[in-house]
């Protein structure tokens, strides 16, 4: 199956960016290790769903920031 990039609009990038984790929604940066990667999807598939966005880097003194944001 191949894997579905979209581009995003700068209102989409503002929604990830204040998305809150959860159940249904996680947010990862683009330099996970594909074993984390795969172990967090596998949750998903073995729960309920949910949202897993791939490119939004957490920086402790600014907040979130995005660098190529990608929605599977």
């Amino acid at each position: 199956m191949p894997i579905d990039i979209r581009p995003i609009t700068d209102l989409q990038v503002l929604k990830i960016l204040n998305t809150t984790e959860g159940h249904f929604a996680d947010l990862k940066s683009k330099d996970i290790q594909p074993a984390k990667l795969t172990q967090t999807m596998a949750a998903f598939a073995n729960a309920d769903g949910g949202e897993l966005y791939v490119g939004v880097d957490e920086i402790k003194t600014e907040g979130r920031r995005y660098g190529c944001i990608h929605k599977w």
